[in-house]
């Protein structure tokens, strides 16, 4: 209880996760040798996706499923075209830049399959050679965009009902309505 003098008692589990090599780290008196003890009871090592190529599809096709459920898009799969794309990807960004580009895919996905070409990845680059200034290859649109474009569309097929789009989308009211203060222009 806040602010008694008596000691309570808990049991607690700390899980914690870098990317760090925290006994470089210590070396470099950069993090506490004492805290490292403590937390390091059993260490797990996860490689990242360029290291498990058989994982990447399973991970994408799970991200699809899960997104095209949240922003109401059903039956949205991953054509066999896109796997070779998606194996060649360096992934620099590891998980997470899979999960945001398939997020991306499922937004921006006009009929039910997400094709290569849908990908903007380019095969095994390092990433200091990605040439960002190549927007040939980038889709012309922003997840803002595509995040206005799906409220006006479900707006549209509800004839303005905002608690049938916000149902449609996934979203609270409230979240629609916050959604809709934000981008204004909608």
């Amino acid at each position: 209880m806040l602010g008694s003098s008596q000691t309570q008692h808990a049991q607690v589990r700390f899980i914690c996760a870098t990317n760090a090599d925290l006994k470089t780290l210590i070396e470099n008196d950069q993090f506490r040798e004492d805290l490292y003890y403590r937390i390091n009871t059993i260490e797990f090592r996860i490689p990242p996706l360029t290291e498990r190529k058989e994982d990447i599809v399973p991970l994408a096709e799970h991200f699809i499923d899960r997104l095209s459920q949240k922003y109401g898009k059903p039956n949205i799969s991953l054509s066999e075209c896109a796997h070779s794309p998606l194996n060649q990807y360096h992934w620099p960004g590891n998980i997470r830049e899979l999960s945001h580009l398939m997020e991306r895919a499922v937004l921006l996905c006009v009929g039910t399959q997400i094709k290569g070409s849908d990908l903007p990845l380019t095969p095994s680059e390092s990433l200091a050679s990605t040439n960002l200034g190549d927007t040939k290859k980038l889709p012309q649109i922003t997840i803002e965009e595509a995040e206005k474009r799906l409220i006006r569309q479900a707006l549209d097929a509800t004839e303005q009902n905002i608690p049938k789009a916000a149902k449609l989308l996934g979203l609270g009211k409230s979240s629609l309505y916050r959604r809709l203060e934000k981008y204004g222009d909608l």
